[in-house]
């Protein structure tokens, strides 16, 4: 084999070895081990400042130190559950803290709730609240938590209704009759994912001498989607300070790595925002203000949740808080987060290099959108659209293929007339390259182009909040998630696992797919069955009909949007090579000898 037609075979393999090391980017997360893990989860989440670890350095001395609770005694008054509904969300807030202890998003419909919960209670029924507020002073910290707070703005009512075009302020507020007072207030729009957090503190009395205030989202957001294993390698917490963005997956926070002492803590700077993300949704804290403080991020792998944590330091005897911060807790809608221009719409997966591209395909599928109600059937055209785009590239590909194939009898000639004069081989495959002006890199090179595309489009079909519980035709009712057309009462032996004990068409449609393509595109992708061909051609042929089966094991779990798009381009790729096949053959050129 000539060093060219080496080069060419290298540069596939160079494309099969870079699509298995982006796909290991998504293996599945370790399931945690022990079987209750789910309560330790929620005790953990709620219990996680107070906890302490063994401490050497400056910093975890510090962190220590602010960890120590102090007890302050704020109000009497009883608790009160209260309900605000939006248009969009619901939020279950309580006086005892002044926090929130469940957020529901009405657009969306949950697993195993009428809506998808952000924030909610966990199996076994603990109580999980988001945004606490810890006062950190000289000797510990107070947490806000158990204070009792007196409501105002509910004007008596438990249960308050937030229409489209209105707004609504609820606030919360305690003392602590020397002065300390802190003030919380919530405003809600009827038609917006977000709400302003207020935040007001004398700090006289208990809070005299308060170092620095932290607003605490510890518990990060509930797993949302069926398919928990490709939930879970989409979670991620991440803070952006200046320009500078940190993120971390559960990966980051194993063996207690997530604990407050231990937490991935910024250096101190402007706070843009903090977050946390799951695959489809998110809660963001953004001061309407830039502010100068530090953020942390916390996990706990093992038990599955990420969170975070904003601090700012009280600068210059400052004896009051007067802070304002917007509150997005909704799904990852890229238009929605770019508009507050911190940089938030990095939280939608769109990749890095191929960024610019995922956000045209993003553009046209919204374009479509408008006009086509059905997700399935613009999934549809732009599978089409992409082989319109590629198509002379595909055509140059296969005909590359096509001609390669037919040299291979004079090509092997030469290799055994001069197998002992490899500059001879080279000189002699080069002349008979121009003679047939056929390129040995022409069957790899437009493959090599249209790359970009497809992993650009495998980023924005896996992060599209739309395609989440949008049908296409009968039994694919979401895109989303694996088209289940039958699951098994019981555990399937050795496979259950792997097909989630279930059946699902379009996969196996793909790989038929695969198989027509490679059959009605020729032998091993165009490669001749004769007694002529190379080994090389023939371990070829022999892979390439192992990879309907690979790829239908790696598709079988994705979501069926993914999976539509790839079986649609396979049909259309198999019809291309047939008829391209067919009209080259009919105008195959003569194969003459070498010699």
């Amino acid at each position: 084999m000539d060093r060219n037609t080496k080069l060419a075979f290298g540069l596939i393999l160079l494309l099969m070895v870079g699509y298995f090391l982006f796909m290991s980017k998504f293996a599945p997360v370790p399931e945690a081990t022990a079987p209750d893990s789910t309560t330790h989860a929620l005790d953990d989440r709620v219990d996680v400042q107070n906890r302490t670890v063994p401490i050497d350095t400056g910093e975890q001395v510090e962190r220590a130190a602010e960890s120590a609770v102090v007890g302050v005694d704020f109000g009497e008054a009883p608790e009160r559950e209260l309900i605000v509904e939006t248009d969009v969300a619901r939020y279950y807030l309580s006086s005892q803290g002044a926090v929130i202890n469940r957020i529901e998003l009405l657009e969306f419909a949950g697993t195993d709730t009428e809506f998808v919960q952000i924030v909610g209670p966990g199996k076994s029924g603990e109580v999980v609240s988001a945004l606490e507020i810890d006062m950190i002073l000289p000797g510990g910290r107070v947490n806000s938590r158990e204070w009792n707070f007196s409501v105002s703005g509910d004007q008596g009512m438990d249960f308050i209704k937030v229409g489209s075009g209105e707004s609504f302020t609820l606030s919360f507020r305690t003392a602590d009759g020397r002065g300390g007072e802190l003030i919380k207030s919530y405003a809600f729009r009827g038609d917006e994912y977000e709400f302003l957090l207020n935040l007001g503190s004398t700090l006289s009395g208990s809070l005299e001498g308060t170092q620095k205030v932290g607003i605490n989202w510890m518990q990060g957001i509930l797993q949302t989607e069926k398919n928990r294993t490709d939930e879970l390698r989409s979670f991620n917490n991440f803070y952006q300070i200046g320009e500078d963005q940190e993120k971390k997956s559960l990966r980051n926070f194993k063996d207690g790595q997530g604990l407050i002492e231990r937490g991935v803590v910024s250096e101190e700077g402007t706070i843009q925002w903090v977050a946390s993300r799951g695959k489809y949704f998110v809660a963001a804290l953004i001061p309407s203000e830039t502010l100068t403080g530090r953020a942390v991020l916390v996990g706990d792998n093992e038990n599955e949740y990420l969170g975070w944590r904003a601090e700012y330091p009280m600068r210059g005897g400052r004896n009051t808080f007067n802070e304002e911060f917007k509150v997005y807790v909704g799904p990852l809608h890229y238009k929605d987060l770019e508009a507050y221009d911190r940089g938030l719409e990095d939280l939608v997966d769109m990749g890095k290099l191929i960024r610019p591209i995922s956000l045209a395909l993003r553009w046209v599928m919204d374009f479509l959108h408008r006009f086509i109600p059905n997700y399935g059937i613009i999934i549809i055209l732009m599978s089409i659209l992409t082989k319109v785009l590629f198509f002379r590239l595909s055509n140059k590909s296969f005909t590359s293929m096509k001609e390669m194939q037919a040299i291979q009898p004079q090509l092997k000639e030469i290799q055994e007339k001069y197998k002992s004069d490899n500059q001879r081989v080279q000189k002699e495959t080069m002349a008979l390259y121009k003679e047939h002006g056929v390129n040995p890199l022409g069957g790899c090179l437009p493959l090599l182009f249209q790359m970009p595309v497809f992993f650009a489009l495998y980023r924005v079909l896996r992060s599209a909040v739309e395609l989440r519980g949008a049908g296409f035709v009968f039994w694919i009712n979401d895109l989303s998630n694996m088209d289940v057309i039958y699951h098994f009462p019981k555990e399937i032996p050795l496979i259950g696992g792997f097909i989630d004990n279930s059946i699902c068409i379009l996969p196996i449609l793909m790989g038929i797919s695969m198989w027509a393509q490679q059959k009605f595109g020729g032998t091993g992708m165009g490669m001749s069955s004769s007694s002529t061909a190379s080994q090389t051609q023939n371990q070829m042929a022999a892979m390439n009909k192992v990879m309907p089966f690979f790829m239908t094991f790696i598709f079988y779990r994705m979501p069926s949007g993914l999976v539509l798009y790839w079986l649609v381009n396979n049909i259309l790729t198999a019809v291309q090579q047939y008829y391209i096949h067919k009209g080259l053959n009919k105008s195959e050129p003569n194969v003459v000898s070498a010699s």
